[in-house]
């Protein structure tokens, strides 16, 4: 039967050993005698094959005389021919030669159909394979998962003793996948392009490539080691994608003309599908590795942002400067995987050190972390002119230096050790507070340009954290000041005038009893005693001004109840505080009831000379009612303006704050009703 250029013994009969002339392929060029019953279409006989020329001799054929070929056709078109030998000369005749074509025409239109049959069957079959191979390569998108599934596949439709892919990676090809009875080269091996022979060809020339016999092939000399273990046939079929070629799928076989032109074709098309399933494989894998990239930066700059956002966040505590600092440069070692690292403040004489001075100015170690007890004690106090602390304050932006140990002006922080250091000027209202020092081991990434950046904020945020906390405390100092003068004015301007009413109170009653004027000293001592009593509930007020509030510890209930014992309760005034359910109110609202009810109090102790108050509180979903009532002495506006309104502004501003109303109700000998009204 031919089969492309050649002829394939399908059948035959009488020979000794059927297995050396059964599936063999004989080059139709070197057969005369077939050339010719194809070219005439009719049947051929020789009378002693022996002495015909045309008569090819090969295996046992040398006790054949009489020879006869019979065209096998259909269609007009011959697809074999039969042939026939004996032992005798003239051993056939016409009448022969016409009754074996009668014989020869029914088999070749069996033979077509069979032929027709199977290549049905075996074309349903591979699309059936074709289709399960797409499916198999395209649910995964794991490149190892794509070229296991697509082997598996392959070896249901092509035959293979070694079957690899190769994938370009500019000028070289790496071996990506190999399977089959013997790897030939390691998977992951990387070669020139130039040295790959076959391969190289088929990339250069952009086509597939069909060798029926390697051993002849010169494009196959590189493959030394193929042709030393008996591989005869090989494929190599491009991979595309665009147009571009990406890679290629190598078959090899044992057999010599181990492919057919049916195998080509199907080959090309299982290597479209693999060339699209490694493409989009390998686009996973870089999407997949872009989003861990991602993800990873994601986690560095969330953990480096979190860093200044802890640092920004210290400057609104009311933490002691040598907790902050400590703490910020904990943060910032564990964001930069730094080894070691200190904080030197500028000596506060003089404020923050602006871009030029002529003054000598120490820098002095406010707290490190990891330094040796000896680098320590070296850079307890370094001069701000001179050396590390100059060149760090002097540098336009970070100083980096890569090997500290190289340095010859950083033989105070080296201790021998190759360490990567980065100072920075810590700066606050444009002029330098300190600089922030960190170390990191050589062996470590250098600084990136992230980094710096981010260290750049850090050190400007923790020289704004410096100044702040700088200036709270000088403002706690101020607050300290301004309220022992308010404790003075208050001193003054109650106890101090009640002690000396006391003192004339007590002259005049000692002249009225000298003189014997009894009713007038009983008016001085009953003035003196009531004087006393004004006095002891002035100190009372001024001792619990002067204790820490307890607003924030008992809540507002609490705060009340505890000025009402310690103060109204201990001067003689009966108290009573009326709440209704258990209240839990926003901070703000505590805060302000709170100092509503402390004015409206110290009013009806100080002015109005009460001897009962009453506080009510009562919270629902409407809002929040504080209602404060004395039995004082009462006071009309206009009597009152000129003493400052009593604290009613204050008050008044605190309850409008939040959206309140005051309302303030007196009369002389009436006593006060103070009321606020918060809506929810």
């Amino acid at each position: 039967m031919r089969e492309g250029e050649s002829l394939k013994a399908v059948a035959a009969r009488g020979f000794s050993t059927l297995e050396k002339v059964l599936n063999r392929y004989y080059p139709e060029e070197d057969d005369s005698l077939s050339r010719e019953i194809r070219r005439t279409g009719r049947s051929l006989i020789l009378a002693d094959a022996q002495a015909d020329a045309r008569f090819s001799q090969w295996g046992d054929s040398g006790h054949v005389r009489g020879w006869m070929g019979v065209p096998l056709m259909v269609g007009g078109k011959v697809i074999g021919h039969l042939t026939l030998d004996n032992r005798q000369v003239d051993a056939y005749s016409e009448a022969n030669a016409s009754l074996a074509q009668a014989f020869a025409n029914q088999a070749a239109v069996a033979i077509e159909n069979a032929r027709l049959y199977t290549e049905t069957e075996q074309r349903v079959e591979h699309l059936a394979v074709l289709r399960e191979l797409d499916q198999a390569i395209t649910a995964s998108l794991h490149i190892d998962d794509v070229y296991q599934a697509f082997a598996r596949h392959t070896g249901r439709l092509l035959p293979f003793y070694h079957m690899s892919i190769a994938l370009l990676e500019g000028d070289n090809a790496r071996l990506a996948y190999a399977t089959g009875e013997e790897i030939i080269n390691s998977v992951g091996t990387t070669q020139p392009l130039k040295t790959m022979g076959a391969i190289n060809w088929v990339v250069t020339q952009d086509q597939p490539l069909l060798s029926p016999d390697m051993a002849a092939d010169k494009r196959f000399v590189a493959y030394r080691r193929s042709l030393e273990v008996g591989l005869h046939s090989a494929m190599i079929i491009p991979l595309r994608i665009k147009g571009q070629i990406i890679g290629t799928w190598n078959l090899v076989h044992r057999q010599a003309e181990g492919y057919s032109t049916d195998d080509f074709i199907i080959a090309q098309s299982m290597a479209d599908q693999l060339a699209i399933a490694v493409e989009n494989a390998r686009l996973y894998q870089q999407v997949q590795r872009h989003t861990e990239q991602l993800e990873q930066l994601v986690v560095d700059r969330t953990r480096e942002l979190s860093v200044l956002y802890e640092v920004t966040a210290m400057a609104s505590e009311s933490l002691d400067l040598q907790t902050t600092l400590t703490h910020a440069l904990k943060q910032v070692l564990v964001a930069m995987q730094g080894n070691s690292g200190a904080i030197h403040l500028l000596d506060e004489a003089g404020g923050a050190l602006g871009n030029i001075t002529l003054r000598e100015r120490n820098l002095n170690l406010a707290v490190q972390q990891g330094l040796p007890p000896d680098i320590v004690a070296q850079v307890d106090s370094i001069s701000s002119n001179s050396g590390l602390g100059k060149r760090v304050i002097e540098a336009d932006g970070p100083l980096f230096i890569p090997n500290v140990v190289s340095d010859p002006h950083l033989a105070e922080i080296s201790a021998g050790r190759p360490n990567m250091y980065v100072g920075l000027p810590m700066r606050a209202r444009g002029g330098v507070v300190g600089i922030l020092s960190i170390l990191r081991e050589a062996a470590q990434p250098q600084f990136n340009v992230e980094e710096m950046t981010l260290l750049i904020s850090i050190a400007d945020q923790i020289g704004v954290v410096v100044e702040s906390t700088r200036l709270r405390q000088q403002a706690e100092q101020s607050a300290v000041i301004e309220e022992r003068q308010r404790l003075a004015r208050e001193l003054h301007d109650s106890i101090t005038q009640l002690l000396y009413s006391m003192n004339l109170f007590a002259k005049s009653g000692r002249n009225a009893y000298n003189l014997g004027n009894l009713d007038e000293m009983n008016y001085c001592l009953t003035e003196l005693g009531d004087s006393v009593q004004q006095a002891l509930k002035e100190m009372r007020l001024l001792v619990y001004e002067l204790r820490p509030p307890i607003l924030e510890q008992d809540g507002l209930v609490g705060a009340l109840q505890h000025r009402l014992d310690a103060v109204e309760g201990r001067a003689g005034v009966t108290t009573q505080l009326l709440t209704g359910r258990e209240m839990e109110l926003p901070a703000q609202i505590e805060e302000a009831l709170y100092h509503i009810a402390l004015e409206a109090l110290n009013n009806a102790l100080k002015h109005a000379k009460a001897t009962s108050v009453t506080v009510k509180i009562k919270a629902d979903a409407a809002g929040v009612k504080l209602e404060v009532v004395d039995n004082g002495s009462g006071f009309t506006f206009d009597a009152v303006k000129d003493k400052g309104g009593l604290g009613l502004v204050t008050m008044r501003e605190r309850s409008e704050k939040l959206g309140g109303g005051l309302t303030v109700v007196s009369s002389p000998g009436q006593g006060t009703t103070v009321k606020v009204n918060l809506k929810q």
